[in-house]
C-alpha cells in the first residue's frame, strides 16, 4: 500500500499557518512559542505547542511513530 503524502514528516513552526500546511499535507506539526506569535494565540489553535525546538521534536518524533503505527 501507498503511504499518503507527509507521512512521517514532522514539520516545526512558530505560526499557525505553519502547522495548517504540515496538516493539510498530511504531515505532523509541533508548534514552536518562542517566536513571533504570542504562546496564547499558538495554543487556541489546538495545534501541539511547546515551549523549544528540542521539545518539539521530541514530541513530534513520538507523534510521528504514533501516526506510522496507526
Amino acid at each position: 500500500m501507498e503511504e499518503p503524502p507527509g507521512h512521517r514528516v514532522l514539520l516545526v513552526g512558530d505560526a499557525a499557518d505553519n502547522a495548517d500546511a504540515a496538516h493539510a499535507n498530511g504531515a505532523v506539526a509541533v508548534l514552536h512559542t518562542g517566536g513571533l506569535h504570542h504562546p496564547a494565540r499558538l495554543a487556541a489553535t489546538g495545534h501541539p505547542a511547546v515551549g523549544t525546538p528540542a521539545e518539539a521534536v521530541a514530541l513530534g518524533s513520538r507523534l510521528v511513530r504514533h501516526q506510522a503505527c496507526s
